[in-house]
């Protein structure tokens, strides 16, 4: 008798479980993400703080393991002072660069080579790409269908904060005489109490099979990050 009264028991705290965490999820607007998102944005430009920053690309559905891994680690100190280095792998190959500007100083060291100042853009002799750039990509594929879901799923905790999380699902279906295709972009983000993000996600699925791209950002809020020029 007494072990069906803790069974009953433990099923009814499930239950409650349960439908405490799907009465937190709601539909939200595209204008509420909007200026959710914006809002966060805006509070970010008066703050010091940190971003760390991992990516894992495939070059198809079916790899076991990612063609490419980027980690990048950005500091901020309002108004204009960013330090980052950024390393990505693809295959075995390694590339590292770290970046600092103060103002219109901007000074850059890749790999193992000493650090150099870069002229102003503008300049000819001053083309250097940012960190991290990339050169894109055109296709001829017609997207025949875009359908967008926002929903707001609730808090959860995120380094002993309670956070609020966003959740924009963008669903894509290609098609063209060769090639029918189905994209999953589903991108994520948690607010703090202030709505201050704590930390963003990016997930890009094909055909539901197999995460193609995921893009993780953390952020870290410490006043004491300094930045200085490394060369004079």
């Amino acid at each position: 008798m007494k072990k069906s009264f803790n069974i009953i028991i433990l099923s009814s705290l499930l239950l409650c479980s349960f439908i405490n965490i799907f009465a937190q999820e709601k539909m939200v607007s595209e204008q509420e993400i909007t200026n959710l998102r914006n809002n966060a944005y805006e509070k970010l430009k008066n703050k010091t703080y940190r971003v760390i920053m991992t990516s894992e690309g495939y070059v198809n559905a079916k790899d076991s393991s990612p063609n490419q891994f980027v980690k990048g680690i950005t500091e901020y100190i309002s108004p204009d002072r960013l330090h980052s280095i950024y390393e990505r792998k693809t295959g075995e190959t390694t590339f590292r660069e770290e970046a600092i500007s103060i103002g219109q100083k901007k000074y850059v060291k890749q790999d193992n080579e000493n650090w150099k100042e870069l002229l102003p853009l503008g300049n000819s002799a001053g083309n250097a790409t940012g960190i991290g750039s990339g050169s894109g990509f055109k296709t001829a594929i017609i997207d025949n269908e875009k359908t967008v879901e926002y929903k707001y799923k609730g808090k959860e905790t995120i380094k002993n904060q309670k956070a609020d999380l966003y959740v924009v699902t963008t669903m894509r279906k290609y098609n063209s005489p060769n090639f029918k295709s189905t994209t999953v972009i589903t991108e994520k983000f948690w607010l703090d109490k202030d709505g201050v993000f704590l930390k963003r996600e990016s997930e890009t699925k094909l055909n539901y099979k197999k995460v193609i791209n995921h893009i993780l950002w953390e952020y870290e809020y410490d006043p004491n990050i300094k930045i200085e020029a490394p060369i004079k």
